[in-house]
């Protein structure tokens, strides 16, 4: 009997993998949609995985932006495609997000995770020139001043967004929440005197932190970053954020299974090969280990949890 059932797995793994060496896929370009603007850390990151994609996959990879209402015309452009393997979606956990935010107009159900390829951490990021020295101070300040200090975020929903909750709640403090389409548009703000801080990315600010112009107050990582040795933690100021942040390609539901596993092998390949690291490292990024199909609805789950949360401390959730 054990013979047997080894012998049907046998059979039925040679089976999936003869079906997807039978599909003739791809015979065109795929288009990878990004759902933010030109220039921030998701396309740059995604650019990057879509070049080392293009060799195992054996054909073009198109970085296609398409901004608007924190991820949901992106997310929208992948879900209403034809779920053929050409429209694919590079992206944060936003669709988690957007999943409660739009009362499930967008729904990450709608759409089958391949692969996570990065992280990265929330921190608080203050001009070169502020008058705080340390987090200590900032939060100090905003005690005294409740509602006054003015921090940028990349727009309702995002995941920056949602972290602001947990550190106003955890430090005791209120802040004037100002949104912007991005990252790099608060940036901008921010070196330009519109506003007191921002809540940004590592990566998305770290050329600004090499060129002096941004300083990091703190930082959402376990431990401190051997890149930023003298950035403390929000766990060692009693600052506790319970989502990640992480980037990762997502297919449309219904495409045919022997085309997932042809793009999952090819992103496995591509986020595990030396030429994409070493791209993402002199970029000033992460490469996270690659997290398969089998590994991430654990990890979805989680995150589902935590965004829930964020979501109702914020009023934005309806239950």
């Amino acid at each position: 009997m054990a013979l047997a059932m080894a012998g049907m797995n046998l059979c039925l793994f040679s089976s999936e993998a003869e079906a997807a060496a039978r599909v003739d896929y791809p015979t065109k370009p795929v288009s990878m949609v990004v759902p933010f603007q030109a220039g921030g850390g998701t396309d740059v990151v995604g650019r990057m995985i879509a070049q080392a994609i293009e060799p195992f996959l054996g054909n073009k990879v198109i970085v296609v932006n398409k901004p608007g209402g924190a991820g949901i015309a992106g997310i929208q452009e992948v879900v209403f495609a034809k779920p053929d393997g050409y429209t694919i979606l590079f992206t944060t956990g936003t669709p988690i997000i957007q999943t409660y935010a739009t009362k499930k107009r967008v729904d990450y159900r709608q759409l089958v995770l391949l692969g996570i390829i990065n992280k990265d951490y929330f921190a608080t990021g203050v001009a070169k020139n502020a008058k705080w020295a340390t987090f200590d101070d900032f939060i100090q300040d905003a005690k005294r001043n409740p509602g006054k200090i003015r921090v940028g975020h990349p727009g309702a929903g995002t995941t920056q967004h949602l972290t602001l909750p947990s550190v106003e709640k955890s430090a005791g403090v209120k802040f004037q929440q100002v949104p912007f389409a991005g990252n790099h548009p608060s940036h901008i703000a921010l070196l330009g005197g519109h506003l007191e801080a921002c809540q940004t990315l590592v990566c998305d600010s770290a050329p600004l932190v090499k060129s002096g112009d941004m300083r990091l107050l703190a930082v959402a990582a376990e431990t401190r970053l051997k890149e930023y040795p003298d950035v403390p933690t929000y766990k060692e100021k009693g600052v506790e954020i319970g989502i990640s942040h992480w980037r990762g390609i997502w297919a449309a539901n219904g495409t045919p299974e022997p085309i997932l596993a042809i793009l999952e092998e090819a992103i496995r390949k591509a986020s595990n090969s030396q030429g994409y690291k070493d791209m993402m490292v002199k970029s000033g990024y992460i490469p996270d280990n690659f997290v398969d199909r089998t590994k991430i609805k654990e990890r979805l789950e989680l995150e589902d949890r935590s965004v829930r949360e964020a979501l109702k401390s914020l009023n934005m959730l309806e239950e």
